[in-house]
Order: structure tokens, then sequence, then C-alpha cells
């Protein structure tokens, strides 16, 4: 009874056996594909692309014609398509009735794009930026917005602002913080300057009319002229909010609107191009507590 049940086994297992071998041998021909199998989600890429060679034949254009693939005695078609979703995709080739299976893995390997509406931001000493304080637009190429995870990163003493999407593709981009308590002494280092510029330009004065005088004592009437014409000047003001012209070193211009960043730079530009000698002093209100643009004084 038992020798029964082992033949029985047997029988049963040689059975099984052959069929699997029936189902893995009944393919006639031998479809080789390429080694890559992740691809991106915007990839457009045709499936006949992932085939590197049919029977040890290798595939050029010639044989391609959209999804078909045409061999000598025979053609084989592939799927027209790859589904835009992302995971596992099991493609499906066929020779007549033979199926023959290729598996890809769609992927999204694209980081989001953040665009600051508002880069510069002030935050006092002690407390820190917090994100609903930013001005901000997150696009994704597959995520909604509302899936895409921003936070604010913090790291040697500067600040970031960073996307994350459901692929964990991340992006980040930094924000300009300032201390108005910086800014403040700023402030005043700048204040302190116009005041030592105005200081050395009183006495160097001084100095030029007591030499000339000094000079002139016979010759007081044409020394007198002289020195008015030596000390005629012209002044320009250039106003926080209004446009001017930003001379370049070629001559040209462009026309900007001045402030706390560009108004040395215009004043500068403006004394070089007159060719003649003089100076740009920051201009304060008449309070002394806010500066309002440059003056230029041209000699």
């Amino acid at each position: 009874m038992k020798w029964k049940q082992i033949i029985k086994l047997l029988i049963i297992f040689i059975f099984i056996t052959g069929c699997n071998r029936n189902e893995l041998s009944h393919l006639s021909h031998n479809i080789t594909f390429q080694d890559q199998t992740q691809i991106n989600y915007k990839d457009d890429i045709n499936p006949v692309d992932f085939i590197a060679s049919v029977d040890g034949m290798t595939i050029s254009q010639s044989n391609i014609e959209e999804n078909m693939l045409y061999i000598s005695t025979f053609q084989v078609e592939c799927p027209k398509t790859i589904e835009k979703v992302l995971g596992k995709q099991k493609l499906i080739y066929r020779i007549g009735n033979e199926e023959y299976y290729f598996h890809i893995d769609v992927v999204d390997n694209e980081a989001p794009k953040i665009a600051l509406q508002k880069n510069t931001y002030t935050v006092n000493e002690n407390e820190n930026l917090k994100l609903e304080d930013l001005e901000y637009d997150i696009e994704d190429n597959f995520y909604d917005s509302k899936d895409i995870d921003v936070s604010i990163l913090q790291e040697e003493n500067k600040y970031y602002i960073q996307a994350e999407d459901g692929s964990e593709n991340k992006a980040k981009k930094e924000i300009v913080v300032k201390n108005p308590e910086n800014e403040k002494s700023e402030s005043n280092d700048i204040k302190s300057d116009k005041n030592n510029t105005s200081k050395s330009t009183k006495n160097n004065g001084k100095k030029d009319d007591e030499k000339s005088s000094q000079q002139t004592n016979d010759k007081k009437d044409t020394n007198k002229k002289t020195s008015q014409q030596d000390n005629a000047s012209i002044t320009y003001h250039f106003e926080f909010g209004k446009t001017y012209k930003l001379y370049k070193s070629d001559g040209s211009y462009d026309i900007v609107t001045c402030n706390m960043s560009n108004a040395m730079q215009i004043c500068s530009s403006h004394l070089s191009k007159s060719g003649k000698s003089g100076q740009c002093i920051p201009v304060m209100n008449v309070d002394g507590t806010l500066y309002t643009g440059y003056e230029l004084i041209i000699n």
C-alpha cells in the first residue's frame, strides 16, 4: 500500500514537471531585451526600442515601422504606448499567437520647481522665519501642488525653502533674511561716513583758502577771480523711487529705478560720464532718520 502511494506521487511529479517543461519550451523564438528597465515618467519611448535582438539578429531602424518589427520571415507586434502611470508595468510582445513579456518600472525623477514671489524677508533676532510668511509658487510635472511637502531649512545661518514630491525628488532655493538691527547699524555707518566726508571736505577747503590767500597778496583781484572759478560746482540729486540713466563703460545706458542698492552706482556713472572730478554723498531726510538718495557734486 505504501509503495502504491509512492508510485502515485512519482507519476504526479513527472506529469507536473512535463507540463512545466512544455510550457517553458513552447516559444519558438528568442527575444533579447535591453538592460534598461527603469524609465522616466516624461520620457517618450517607443516600446520597440526595448528589443535588442530577435533570434540573435540585431535590430536596426530599417526593421521598425510604428509599433511593428519586421524580420525576414515573421514580424513582432509591440505595444503601441507605455501607460503614463508610476510603478511596474508588463509589456506584451507578440509573434503570431506567442506572447513575450518585458517588465519596466516607470518613475518620476524630476524635482519640483520653486518660484519665490518675494525673495527678501526681515526677521527680528529672536524670531524664526515661518513658512506662512513666504510668498511662493510650487509646480511639479506629476504631483499636484497640494501634494508637495514644503518646508523651511536653516543651514549655516542661511534660510532655504525646500519642496519634496511623492517620489522623494527635492528642490530648494535660498531666501534672503535681514535683521532690522543689523540694517540700522549699517545705516548709522553710512551716516558716519557722510559726516566724516563732509568734515574732511570742509577742512581741506579751509586749508586751500589760507594757502591761496598767502600766495596772492600782490595779485588780489586776479586770484579772487581764479578762486571763484575753482569753487564753481554743479549739483545733481538722485532720489529713491525715481528713474535715472545708469551709464555703462561703453557710453550706453539703462533706465533704472533708484533704490538703496543701486543709488551709489547711478551717481558714480554720472560722475564718470562728466569726465570731471566730484563726489557722491548720501542724503537723509530733514529728521536725519532715513536715507532718501544721493547727491552728486561736480567740481
